[in-house]
């Protein structure tokens, strides 16, 4: 299975922009990444006994176990998290943590902004895990291929804040310096 075949069979689970954005911009740059053990919305019960669901995880043994969250500040367009939000969130992820699971969270403007930094932190947690299972793990981290990208519709216009060109100019200049630690300048 492939990206493209992944994000065909998973497209009603993905609940939100972000998660589509996710699936296909950092999921595609995390090396060795076997699309079989990807899962959407994957029900658990908290320690509550509360439905509840991960945004993703990737599952490939009883130690590599990988709860991946993408949260957005205000998802009910009140103006923010109220301390309610904040407790469940905090009682959602101990639990995840209590049975085991390894968790991320990415906010949306990290998915939506920094897909590499994202899928980075996905890396190295899964080349830990798997040396902790016992084995040898050594990735060779490539680009995707034009192939395995993913035809996403565009975010919807609030999504996009304009962007000045000292962003721009620092971004690049961000790049090119990660570029040069990367090459050993």
């Amino acid at each position: 299975m492939n990206a493209h075949d992944w994000l065909e069979a998973n497209k009603a689970a993905l609940g939100s922009e972000y998660e589509v954005l996710f699936a296909t911009s950092v999921l595609p740059l995390v090396p060795g990444l076997t699309w079989e053990t990807v899962t959407a919305q994957y029900p658990f019960r908290d320690k509550d006994g509360k439905q509840r669901y991960c945004d993703f995880v990737i599952i490939e043994s009883d130690v590599v176990r990988l709860a991946i969250e993408i949260d957005g500040f205000d998802k009910r367009g009140t103006g923010g998290m109220s301390y309610e939000d904040f407790l469940d969130w905090q009682r959602r992820q101990a639990s995840l943590a209590a049975y085991g699971w390894h968790v991320l969270r990415f906010a949306n403007r990290d998915v939506r902004d920094n897909p590499r930094r994202c899928a980075e932190h996905i890396t190295e947690l899964l080349e830990r895990l798997r040396r902790s299972e016992g084995g040898r793990v050594e990735v060779v981290r490539i680009e995707p291929s034009p192939q395995q990208a993913v035809d996403v519709p565009p975010l919807p216009q609030e999504v996009h804040p304009a962007r000045s060109k000292a962003t721009s100019v620092t971004r690049l200049l961000i790049s090119l310096g990660a570029l040069a630690v990367l090459i050993g300048i």
